[in-house]
């Protein structure tokens, strides 16, 4: 991942509407869970998500980032088991976690097989996977590329049936980003029309996340919050920016 972008999402990453509504979504749907279980962040960033994890409770987290500047990132917030690691070969001993997260990951992965397989492995039987992905082939655009990513998910059933090829049962898959979905998509459309007229594919890519006015990004959180209730409540969209899962090892 370029280095300025990796930089610039760790500035921004821990107020951003984007990155705080995402890790309510996992807060949530880790309600059931109980404290006692163990956690991994695969791609924990700047550890952000188990900050919030261990602020409802829990207590054995663990995450691993392939990025020495989130390592560090995440060490100074106090998260001392969050360690350099490679989400394929994760090294940690079959059957340790309760609990996986991998947030924006797998799509980094050519062979998405490779680390499935992995987090099969360090999982107890019948422990949970969650896993978010980027949705819809029509929007890919300057931050896939920007953040080296090999693919966008098309559906559900995409997901579903690659999780389910790796051992695993899901147990549910939906879109995330509801009700944003329509403009973000519009403004992504917008602007890859933009640059095939004006630069024919020869510029060179710029990502599109920008700090935004403290009240746009709070209401956005807020649009986001509401969301994360009705999903907590079992419902499944059928529509939205992200996909996400949940997924049991079998046992």
């Amino acid at each position: 991942m370029d280095t300025q972008y990796q930089i610039k999402r760790l500035r921004i990453e821990k107020n951003y509407w984007w990155h705080t509504g995402r890790r309510d979504c996992i807060v949530r749907l880790l309600s059931h869970i109980p404290r006692s279980s163990t956690v991994l962040d695969i791609g924990t960033g700047g550890g952000y998500l188990l900050s919030d994890l261990q602020a409802v409770g829990f207590r054995s987290l663990f995450g691993i980032d392939f990025d020495p500047l989130c390592v560090e990132h995440a060490r100074q917030q106090g998260l001392s088991q969050v360690m350099l690691g490679d989400a394929r070969g994760t090294k940690y001993t079959d059957g340790k976690f309760d609990v996986v997260i991998a947030s924006d990951i797998l799509e980094h992965i050519e062979n998405e097989s490779d680390a499935l397989t992995e987090w099969n492995r360090i999982l107890k039987p019948g422990g949970t996977l969650i896993v978010f992905v980027p949705g819809h082939l029509y929007l890919w655009g300057e931050n896939d590329m920007l953040a080296h990513h090999v693919r966008r998910y098309k559906n559900r059933a995409h997901l579903s049936r690659v999780l389910q090829k790796n051992g695993f049962h899901v147990e549910r898959c939906s879109w995330w980003n509801i009700f944003l979905f329509l403009p973000i998509a519009t403004i992504i459309l917008l602007i890859k029309l933009k640059d095939r007229i004006f630069h024919r594919g020869k510029h060179e890519p710029g990502d599109h996340i920008y700090e935004l006015p403290r009240l746009l990004n709070r209401f956005l959180k807020r649009v986001l919050v509401l969301e994360n209730k009705i999903l907590a409540k079992g419902f499944d969209s059928p529509v939205g920016v992200s996909l996400f899962a949940v997924a049991r090892k079998k046992p």
